[in-house]
């Protein structure tokens, strides 16, 4: 094996960078975008888009349950180690209303939040996650379907007061 040169280890010699201005920044990023394909659409197509979007949306639904929520892991105890309260339910009368308290059991729960900001737990069992953790991720890609859909019928708006301004 031959010895390896300092000559080899030599740092590379790169190009000097010079600071440009701002506005040669902004000539040079408008010549940039000049060469940026630049989507045209009708009104008929973004029409088509939406129809497109709503149908997806549809068989999002067809697909099964969407939840609104996350999975949480809770701490399992190790094994061999002792648990104080491994599991401990109460049930508490306030005015005609149930109160039930339970203490946190190791696995995994399906957590939300209702509509008055506050977070809601249930145990998930091992065997639903796989059809728990889809029905989150339809959730998600339902939120992404309706946010194009939003933007889509924004674009169709503007479109078409655009064109009742050429006509008038």
């Amino acid at each position: 094996m031959q010895p390896v040169s300092d000559e080899a280890y030599k740092q590379p010699q790169l190009p000097q960078f010079t600071t440009t201005s701002k506005r040669d920044q902004k000539t040079t990023n408008s010549t940039y975008k000049r060469f940026l394909p630049k989507p045209r659409m009708d009104v008929a197509t973004c029409k088509e888009q939406i129809k497109q979007v709503v149908q997806q949306i549809k068989d999002l639904y067809h697909e099964g349950p969407i939840v609104d929520g996350w999975l949480e892991s809770r701490h399992q105890a190790a094994p061999g180690e002792v648990t104080t309260v491994n599991y401990v339910k109460a049930t508490y009368k306030f005015d005609q209303s149930e109160v039930t308290c339970e203490a946190p059991r190791p696995g995994y729960y399906l957590c939300g939040v209702d509509d008055l900001g506050q977070k809601w737990s249930y145990p998930c069992p091992m065997e639903q996650l796989p059809s728990v953790s889809l029905a989150i991720a339809r959730y998600q890609k339902l939120q992404y379907l309706l946010a194009r859909k939003r933007s889509l019928e924004a674009f169709l708006n503007r479109l078409q007061e655009r064109e009742k301004k050429i006509k008038n």
